[in-house]
Formats: C-alpha cells, sequence, structure tokens
C-alpha cells in the first residue's frame, strides 16, 4: 500500500521533497501526488479583566454562543429568523461560517444536510492571578471561512465585551495573533483597535508518499478537550482504535470535501478494516461532564445541558504506518461531536518504531 505525509506550507510553496515529521523515518524519494489540501489560518486570541472572577466551566461553548449571535448580525444580509428558503442563502456568509449546509442532492429535492463548519475553538484557557482574570482563545478557520477573519475577530472581540454566561462579565481583547510558519505576527491590536494585514493562508496536506520503513508500532495520543466519539447513534464512553479511526478519516474527509480541494482518493473501506486490527496497549482516558447553559434560555434551569467526553492518554499497539498522516492531520481540525465548541482536541504525543 502507498504511504502519505502530512505537510503544512503554503499553497505556492514547492513540496518538501524529504517526509513531514510524522514518521520516524525518511523515505528516500516522495511523489508529488497531493491527495488533499485544506488552507487555514489560526488565530490566538488574548482577553482580560481586572480581578478575578468566578468562570463558567465549559468555556468553549460560553465563547461560541455569545459569538454566534453578534456574527449573525455582521454577516446576515436580510436579517431573516430562519435560513430556510433565504434567496441570498448562496452567497450569504453567515449561511456559510454558521448554519453550514450543503446543497439538496436534487434541486428542489430533499432539505440541506449538516456539514462541518469552517472553524473550530482550540486551546481555551483561562488564568487568575491578584489583580486580574485572563482568557486565551485559539480558532482555526478553513477554507473559504479564511476570508471571514477579521469578522470573527470584531464579533469575537464585541463578544468579550458583551460578556457570557453565567454573569455576563465584560473582557477586554487585548491582542489576536496569527501563527505564521510557526512564528506568531499581531493581526488586531485592542490598545488602539487596530487591524494588522494578514498572512495569505496556509495548508495542510496529505500527499503521496514511499511508506515508512519500519514501521510504526505503537502511538500514544493526549486528548486535551472532551472528545465525544458517536457509534451506532450512540456517544462511546470508552475508546477502541476502529471507533476513533472511522471519526477521524470521516472529519478530515468531510473537511476535504467541502472547504479544501475534495475527498482524498483513498480506499476507506481497507483502512477501517485494518484499523480493527490495533489494540489498546495502555489508557488512561476519563470521562469528563461539561455543563453548558445556552443563552437564550438562561432563565431556565432545566435547559442546562452537559456535553461530556474522554480526556487524558492512551496508547494503540499494532501495524499503524498506515494510520499516522490521519492521525497527524486529524490533530487540525479535532475529532467527534462538538468541534465548534473546542471539543475533540487531541494531539500525536510519541510515535514507537517497529524493530
Amino acid at each position: 500500500m502507498d504511504g502519505m505525509c502530512v505537510e503544512v506550507r503554503r499553497s505556492d510553496s514547492p513540496a518538501p521533497r524529504k517526509k513531514a515529521a510524522d514518521a520516524p523515518s525518511k523515505p528516500s524519494a516522495v511523489s508529488d501526488e497531493v491527495l488533499l489540501e485544506i488552507p487555514f489560518l489560526h488565530l490566538e486570541f488574548r482577553f482580560y479583566r481586572p480581578g478575578p472572577v468566578k468562570l463558567p466551566q465549559f468555556l468553549g461553548a460560553s465563547w461560541r454562543d455569545a459569538m454566534g449571535g453578534i456574527l449573525r448580525r455582521n454577516l446576515c444580509s436580510t436579517g431573516a429568523p430562519s435560513c430556510a428558503g433565504c434567496p441570498e442563502i448562496a452567497g450569504c456568509g453567515w449561511s456559510y461560517v454558521w448554519e453550514t449546509s450543503a446543497p439538496p442532492p436534487e434541486e428542489g429535492n430533499g432539505q440541506p444536510q449538516p456539514v462541518p463548519r469552517p472553524f473550530c475553538l482550540t486551546g481555551v484557557s483561562a488564568y487568575q492571578d491578584a489583580s486580574a482574570t485572563y482568557l486565551e482563545v485559539g480558532l482555526r478557520l478553513f477554507g473559504d471561512g479564511t476570508s471571514f477573519a477579521n469578522v470573527m475577530i470584531e464579533s469575537l472581540r464585541a463578544a468579550g465585551v458583551r460578556g457570557f454566561e453565567p454573569d455576563r462579565l465584560p473582557f477586554r481583547l487585548h491582542e489576536v495573533l496569527v501563527q505564521d510558519d510557526d512564528v506568531p505576527q499581531i493581526a488586531f491590536d485592542g490598545v488602539s483597535n487596530e487591524f494588522f494585514r494578514l498572512p495569505s493562508p496556509r495548508a495542510i496536506f496529505l500527499r503521496r508518499c514511499e511508506p515508512a520503513e519500519p514501521d510504526v508500532a505503537e502511538v500514544t495520543l493526549e486528548f486535551l478537550s472532551a472528545t465525544r466519539i458517536v457509534s451506532d447513534k450512540r456517544v462511546r464512553k470508552s475508546m477502541d482504535f476502529r471507533s476513533l479511526m472511522k471519526s477521524v478519516l470521516r472529519r478530515v474527509s468531510l473537511m476535504g470535501r467541502f472547504h479544501g480541494s475534495g475527498d482524498p482518493p483513498i480506499n476507506y473501506k481497507e483502512l477501517i478494516v485494518a484499523s480493527a486490527e490495533v489494540e489498546v496497549a495502555e489508557n488512561h482516558l476519563v470521562w469528563l461532564d461539561h455543563e453548558r447553559v445556552k443563552e437564550r434560555t438562561r432563565a431556565r434551569a432545566e435547559r442546562v445541558s452537559l456535553h461530556g467526553g474522554l480526556v487524558g492518554h492512551i496508547r494503540f499497539a499494532g501495524s499503524l504506518g498506515r494510520f499516522i498522516p490521519w492521525l497527524v492531520a486529524g490533530q487540525w481540525f479535532h475529532v467527534g461531536k462538538g468541534t465548534s465548541f473546542g471539543l475533540g482536541e487531541y494531539r500525536v504525543v510519541s510515535l514507537k518504531p517497529a524493530f
């Protein structure tokens, strides 16, 4: 079976002639065939407010909910209560960014199906000292979503001013940084309220190359935020490699279909069958519940919902080489349900070659 490599670079940059650091060995030669290309921008927001305060448990949902209404006012051109039947939907930024859906299978036949939104929150965190509370929020924009970067910055800034549940505490946006070749550049200065020119988007590439030698025998993953893998219409409270890979393959492929170059030409069935042979060697995952109070239902305590998922470390063992590029690429998009809230964030911690 042909190998695959993962690269992160600009679309107009030449492909490197050596394999990216996603496997322990480097093949002697590679092909230039690109299987998948997904443009992206990675923004980092830094907020603060005076004094220590009580924060909501599920910060990702708080930011996303607070941002939604503001973003709608900034992008919706008609002010209609629903996107259904709107004559402007084909060119509407709100419809693309937030109410993301595919066209019906045939004109006038069926309803649009939900598709992945062109963004996800990532690295949502908070810390405090005696004088202030600080919040950091990462935002990744994908595909045509990268063209909405300044609108997203303004919407998150306004969401901070407005405050979020449960107590509507306002936060000031100090600065926004954009990661450019892993070097942060300022995109917005909250002191002067000045926007700076953004670099052109980079892209995540899946590219065909020679299979890694030796194969990968073990991989350790860390799930940084609650991860909700759905199998047979149920959220799994344990993790096996087959269920994880089905979710990763689906997520990366759908992102490519709707926000990138299209579906990669690979044999999904073969990958899923092979993934069942990989075993859990060590499991330190625990279930973590998050409470979420939707802004529009704040007054009704019974509308609080739980968005739980798995967090921690897990190590898999088996013949893993063909899966590693997918796991590496999946880090950028998260996996499972609730990715736009910041759920399903993970990273590849270590790889162990087979000897």
